[in-house]
């Protein structure tokens, strides 16, 4: 399909469902499951996000649990909740799209699910909602995108100043980038990255806490809430 991106344009239809879940990206452009530096060696189950089947969840968690070798401390057979979903829907299309669904209507009624209206029969044809990762795409790319701005002030902050303190450099070009450091400095813009600093300062100090400890639900949220109100302050 020459309309995709990169390789996947080059990817067959029939291996097109192995290549999303190696690549752990839906034909929506959305992550299937988490992949970062934290969970590199949590069970797969651990990885799924909270929309997938939960008997998926609770099928995959109970097998990795039985086969786990406690005296010796291996790994039991370790399975991806939402990678089997992605598959079956992949492989099976409507069919396991409408089971699925049906079992996540069950999850919601007995309240072990999120209400998500893009599992309700008919219901997902008249609204649309989003997940955790499409949130989670639109904060990040807005994050980094922030990240730019700032680095690009930052650096025009440096050249100013160090033309400022420059022993070889003309008066003139002194007087010159003094004024435009100040200039600089009273704009809008960089009054609201000088907050965006404070956020993102918040949001690195819980990357290296999840670095070094591992990530956990709590810390995720709390490193997007950090990124979230960044993004706010400069908007």
């Amino acid at each position: 399909n020459f309309l995709d991106e990169g390789l996947d344009a080059f990817v067959p239809s029939a291996i097109s469902p192995l290549w999303q879940v190696y690549t752990s990206r839906s034909w929506t452009g959305l992550p299937i499951y988490k992949d970062n530096d934290f969970n590199k060696d949590d069970p797969e189950y651990t990885k799924a996000y909270s929309k997938v089947d939960r008997g998926l969840l609770k099928f995959t968690k109970a097998v990795y649990e039985w086969t786990f070798d406690e005296e010796n401390q291996e790994e039991g057979i370790d399975l991806n909740p939402a990678v089997i979903e992605s598959l079956a829907k992949g492989y099976f299309g409507g069919l396991a799209t409408q089971l699925s669904n049906l079992a996540k209507v069950g999850g919601m009624i007995a309240g072990e699910q999120e209400f998500d209206w893009r599992n309700i029969p008919i219901g997902n044809r008249l609204f649309k909602s989003g997940d955790e990762r499409t949130k989670e795409k639109r904060v990040q790319n807005e994050y980094y995108e922030n990240i730019e701005k700032l680095d690009f002030l930052q650096s025009r902050e440096r050249r100013l100043k160090k033309t400022i303190i420059g022993a070889s450099v003309p008066e003139k070009d002194k007087f010159e980038a003094q004024k435009d450091w100040e200039t600089m400095q009273g704009s809008e813009t960089y009054k609201k990255y000088q907050q965006f600093k404070l956020y993102k300062k918040q949001a690195d100090q819980l990357y290296k806490l999840m670095k070094a400890n591992g990530s956990t639900e709590e810390l995720e949220k709390r490193m997007m809430g950090a990124q979230e109100a960044a993004n706010k302050a400069v908007r």
